[in-house]
Formats: C-alpha cells, structure tokens, sequence
C-alpha cells in the first residue's frame, strides 16, 4: 500500500509526490507557464479530459512528470494520509 492511487487507474510511488495542487490556485502565471511548458515537453499527463482538480507533481530519477488528476486534493491528502498511518503501525512492531 505504498502507492497512491491519483485517479484512472494510475498509481503513483508516494515518496515520488513533491506536490499536489488544487487547480484553481495553480493559475498564477509563474504555475500556469510551468504546466504548459511541461505539457509541451510531453511530462504532463491529463488522466481525464473534462475534470482538472488537482496537479500531482512527481520527481523520479531526477526527471519531473505532472498529472492532472480528477480527484480533490482533499482526497488524495486523505489517501496518502492512510499509507503514512500504516507506516507508521507497520514499523511499531
């Protein structure tokens, strides 16, 4: 359970998560011409078409995808906050 499910079947490695950002407040010109520069260099992934909630910002080896997410900020804090909770449990034993 260390994967955070971020929407359309796409699990993501949660130590790879830097960010995850509520949509409507990533329009500040600086956000806004990083994702679309991302998008541009083919590092960002819409999951589905019609419903941009969140930006999930990924680092992996170095290299920075984006996915934008249908799902609320609110639950994918939620769901990440289930795998630190189990983390935790885990290494009380």
């Amino acid at each position: 359970m260390l994967f955070l499910n971020i929407g359309a079947d796409v699990d993501v490695y949660y130590k790879d998560i830097v960010a995850m950002v509520n949509i409507d407040k990533i329009y500040g010109k600086i956000n806004y011409e990083f994702i679309e520069s991302m998008m541009k260099k083919k590092f960002c992934v819409v999951l589905e078409k019609n419903v941009f909630r969140t930006a999930v910002i990924l680092c992996k080896n170095g290299k920075s995808k984006i996915y934008i997410s249908p799902v609320s900020v609110l639950a994918l804090r939620k769901r990440l906050e289930a795998i630190y909770d189990s983390l935790l449990i885990k290494s009380k034993f």
